[in-house]
């Protein structure tokens, strides 16, 4: 071990086979196959705390990163046999928030360093990391991998020859980031900051309760929401009048402080879920399928079918977690134990028939 330690000193990332490897090639052959009768595992424990502790640096921000498409990122690394298929089947568990498997994918990356060749393993994770084409990701990556004493790759990752080979562009998918763009106190928006297929809302009535729709962004479409008029005024909410409209933002918001409900949060509150939420695409194809059978949603009710509702539904495909429905049992657990929020508006549509059918 103190042989090993100074060797440290010299070269950082050293293991007992770089130690055995150099005693040979002095001809020292003998000390060396005294070392090896000794060690039954050439890569030494400091080696691999060494790598934990960079991995450990990074944990957070890569945590962040992969949560923002984690189950391409999971794909990727289960794809390439950097982690178990074991640990696949349970970080891909329905209802638990995207962050919350990412944290896990991570500790598992951790649990794997102790292999033939930790230092290879940690750099294959960094290459694949790089290949998902997420800026946020390429970062995190490429600092470990500079640690690690490695170059970023420039000939051309998997992916980019992928794209090469590609004879049709495929549209990007966007993925909803809402939980990146609200503060720790104040979900409160500017206008230049909203995506077409984002939650908003504002308090109504001195925050007894808050009135809530879909931004679309479009010129004679700003945004689509469940109402009896165009601002959501309490004094229309008869249910004949209800139904899914369109109106103008200055209209929806009414004089009150614009803000955004966050979807994979770290926690559910009154402005916040853990599930995720469908691509923005998604879920402006979901609003303006309302919008083109505005009574489709059903009727009005102030306490089971309201505008949150709906704009829930057109996030998630999930029609029972409004806050507004659930004023004292909301947290992470119960969320965790609702069904799994859709992906697709194919998939909303049906759970919304299947939904409709199972009143009759």
């Amino acid at each position: 071990i103190a042989l090993h330690q100074i060797w440290l000193q010299v070269i950082p990332r050293a293991s007992w086979r770089d130690v055995i490897n150099a005693l040979k090639q002095c001809k020292e052959n003998e000390l060396a196959r005294t070392i090896e009768d000794k060690v039954t595992d050439p890569i030494d424990e400091v080696v691999t705390d060494n790598l934990k502790d960079v991995l450990k640096t990074h944990s957070h921000t890569l945590t962040r990163s992969i949560s923002t498409d984690f189950s391409k990122t999971a794909s990727a690394l289960y794809a390439k046999g950097l982690i178990p298929e074991t640990t696949k089947d349970q970080i891909f568990i329905p209802g638990i928030s995207d962050f919350n498997k990412a944290a896990k994918l991570v500790t598992v990356i951790g649990h794997q360093l102790p292999s033939d060749n930790p230092e290879q393993y940690l750099i294959d994770v960094c290459h694949v990391l790089i290949d998902q084409k997420n800026p946020a990701l390429t970062e995190n990556a490429a600092s470990i991998l500079d640690q690690l004493g490695q170059s970023v790759p420039d000939s051309g990752t998997e992916a980019e020859h992928e794209t090469e080979i590609q004879t049709k562009p495929v549209a990007e998918i966007v993925q909803d980031d809402s939980a990146n763009r609200v503060g720790y106190f104040s979900n409160a928006i500017e206008k230049k900051d909203l995506k077409p297929g984002d939650h908003i809302y504002t308090h109504r009535t001195l925050f007894l309760h808050s009135h809530h729709g879909i931004y679309i962004g479009e010129p004679d479409c700003e945004v689509i929401h469940f109402s009896g008029d165009a601002t959501g005024s309490l004094r229309n909410k008869d249910s004949s009048l209800c139904q899914v409209r369109k109106t103008t933002l200055g209209d929806f918001c009414d004089g009150n402080t614009l803000r955004l409900v966050a979807y994979n949060a770290y926690t559910s509150s009154n402005a916040s879920h853990t599930v995720k939420a469908m691509p923005l695409s998604e879920t402006v194809k979901v609003a303006k399928h309302f919008l083109n059978d505005p009574k489709k949603f059903g009727e009005y009710g102030m306490r089971n079918n309201n505008s949150e509702t709906f704009s829930c539904f057109c996030k998630t495909g999930l029609m029972d977690i409004a806050a507004q429905l659930h004023p004292l049992s909301r947290n992470v657990l119960a969320e965790w134990l609702w069904a799994a929020p859709c992906t697709t508006y194919e998939e909303a549509m049906k759970n919304f028939i299947e939904k409709q059918n199972a009143k009759t």
